[in-house]
């Protein structure tokens, strides 16, 4: 049996094409159906996700996390509640901002 994560997966079970190239914004990992481009992609993205840069972005992501428990203080106790849905999205786009692009929205410190 061979893992996903095997590259001779891609040769016995190559991407459909078709699927893949409809497009309009070009490719990238996740779309790149010729296994040599992907490959190549592949080992420039490998540093951003070892062990050792997970490690370093914790911080962010450990503070986002505490903003939001502190808003959980804060707002849980009201009667309506709060929509935990809306609150894990805003977690996630202070989160996703901070780490592509170095600055958060302030949704969750701010609190809407």
């Amino acid at each position: 049996m061979i893992s996903l994560s095997d590259s001779r997966a891609q040769l016995l079970a190559p991407k459909y094409a078709t699927f893949y190239r409809q497009s309009d914004v070009g490719s990238s990992i996740i779309t790149e159906v010729d296994p040599i481009r992907h490959q190549e992609t592949r080992k420039l993205l490998a540093p951003c996700f070892s062990a050792p840069a997970l490690k370093a972005q914790t911080s962010i992501v450990v503070k986002y996390v505490d903003q939001l428990v502190d808003q959980i203080k804060k707002k849980g106790k009201i009667e309506r509640g709060m929509n935990m849905t809306q609150w894990f999205m805003w977690t996630a786009f202070d989160i996703i901002m901070d780490l592509s692009f170095g600055e958060s929205l302030r949704i969750v410190d701010e609190g809407s």
